[in-house]
């Protein structure tokens, strides 16, 4: 079983593709500064990628992408939103099982701390994927973690 973990933002989409074993990253940047030109970027990038991971092997795949949070920039949730929903979109046009989790959920399951800080995150993280992130964003490092918690839930 392949899980895939998706942290999500308005400039930058995190993937994670883990299968117990090997765990492999992309950062998916949108360098446009309109939103709605921004949104077009994720699209394409993230829809490449899953094409690459996923689609090939969608009987053997599930997604968990994290839910947007409830910030104090109501645009900024609103554009969340539309990252989260196009996403979980191109899964179910895919057939490919696709949940959302939140994020204290799954830092509570991992890290046995909803509310962990992005240091705590990052330690943890190195410890359970060593060598392989270092260098990576804290997004990676958050997919990296929600696929984890993913394979976790689903092996267990």
């Amino acid at each position: 079983m392949n899980v895939i973990g998706i942290d999500i933002d308005t400039r930058k989409i995190a993937l994670a593709s883990y299968d117990g074993i090997v765990l492999t990253t992309e950062l998916i940047k949108a360098t446009n500064k309109a939103f709605e030109e921004r949104y077009k970027e994720l699209i394409l990038g993230s829809d490449d990628w899953m094409g690459k991971k996923v689609y090939k092997n969608k009987e053997k795949v599930v997604v968990f992408i994290e839910e947007p949070a409830f910030v104090q920039n109501r645009r900024a949730v609103i554009q969340l939103a539309k990252v989260f929903s196009v996403i979980a979109t191109i899964c179910c046009l895919n057939s490919v099982p696709c949940f959302g989790v939140n994020n204290m959920i799954w830092k509570k399951g991992i890290l046995g701390d909803g509310r962990a800080s992005k240091e705590k995150i990052k330690e943890f993280a190195l410890l359970a994927f060593g060598e392989y992130l270092k260098g990576k964003t804290q997004d990676e490092m958050d997919a990296s973690l929600i696929a984890k918690w993913g394979w976790l839930r689903l092996n267990n």
